[in-house]
């Protein structure tokens, strides 16, 4: 069934051109490497296998004669001034029945111009922002030869806002990557917060950057700020990056329902009964000094405990001690 989709999309493809060629051309663009890489290359990767099968089968009937396909790969890097010098050159192509691809909604947003310009036939695949598509309905093109698989952005909004709403959260911060993406993706959930009555209250709203590793300072915020949950708008390796981040700094939502789970939690990690050991070992130690040594002599020893945890801090966990700090203890 897959197959037999795809042969009929491709087939849509053909223009005119294609018809006094040996073979129909297309091309395979997207983020082949870079910060997007992983959608990309997948995509094209699966593009490749479904058309050497077709290739294989004897190719697709176009006319009196069965026609291959030739292919023609594209990386644009995920950058919207290559996605337009890529779209320029592929424009310029007389022999070019269509193209299939691209991932990142500025790309789309640069390049996609010349596709239509031309009359050039795009399927974007596996997705971009929902902006890749309402561009066209906002200028009021009529003849648009551009095309989107997936379902518009609005719609994953949607389900993100009420999903959020049922859980009975009111207060949410909202995380986006910095691409055109990311943007258009928070503008359909601010949007359809209002929709959904205003049942949520946005306290944060913090971007980060395709690449990024470490998102505890918007966590953070977003953590002070009282939300209870956050909404997050990007793609696959930072979405895993704002995962390990909120595993690092604990629950969002306390209340007298979630504490429970927290304390069972607490009380069957190994870290914490170990440190508990540690505390309970270290009590039994000051009770055997006071019995030995008098107070005023031995309560100023206690100051210790600064230098040795300023020590096991930076050995253990890394953490910056500076000369403030120092100066500090």
């Amino acid at each position: 069934m897959k197959k037999r989709v795809l042969t009929v999309l491709l087939a849509g493809l053909i223009t005119t051109q294609a018809y006094a060629a040996d073979s129909i051309k297309i091309a395979l663009t997207g983020p082949f490497s870079g910060g997007s890489a992983p959608m990309g290359a997948s995509m094209r990767d699966g593009a490749k296998i479904a058309i050497a099968e077709i290739n294989a089968a004897g190719g697709i009937k176009v006319g009196a004669k069965m026609m291959k396909f030739e292919v023609l790969e594209r990386d644009d890097e995920a950058k919207n001034e290559r996605g337009a010098l890529i779209a320029q050159e592929l424009a310029s192509m007389s022999d070019l029945a269509g193209v299939i691809g691209t991932v990142n909604t500025g790309v789309c947003l640069a390049g996609d111009k010349h596709y239509q310009e031309k009359g050039i036939t795009k399927i974007i695949t596996p997705a971009a922002g929902s902006a890749s598509m309402t561009q066209w309905s906002k200028a009021k093109v009529k003849d648009l030869s551009i095309f989107r698989l997936a379902a518009h952005d609005g719609i994953q909004a949607a389900m993100v806002v009420e999903e959020a709403i049922n859980r009975k959260f009111t207060k949410v911060a909202m995380l986006y990557d910095s691409t055109n993406y990311g943007v258009s993706g928070r503008d359909d959930m601010v949007e359809q917060v209002k929709k959904q009555g205003n049942k949520l209250q946005v306290v944060t709203s913090d971007k980060f950057n395709i690449g990024d590793k470490d998102m505890t300072a918007q966590l953070l915020r977003a953590k002070n700020a009282g939300a209870q949950a956050v909404l997050i708008w990007g793609i696959g390796p930072e979405l895993a990056a704002v995962a390990n981040g909120m595993a690092k700094i604990g629950n969002f939502s306390l209340s007298l329902s979630t504490l429970p789970p927290i304390f069972l939690k607490a009380a069957t990690n190994l870290h914490v009964l170990f440190g508990l050991l540690c505390y309970g070992m270290g009590f039994m130690v000051w009770l055997i000094v006071l019995s030995k040594s008098e107070v005023s002599y031995a309560y100023p020893l206690i100051s210790l405990g600064y230098v040795f945890t300023a020590i096991l801090a930076r050995a253990l966990f890394g953490e910056a001690v500076g000369a403030t700090r120092l100066a500090g203890i």
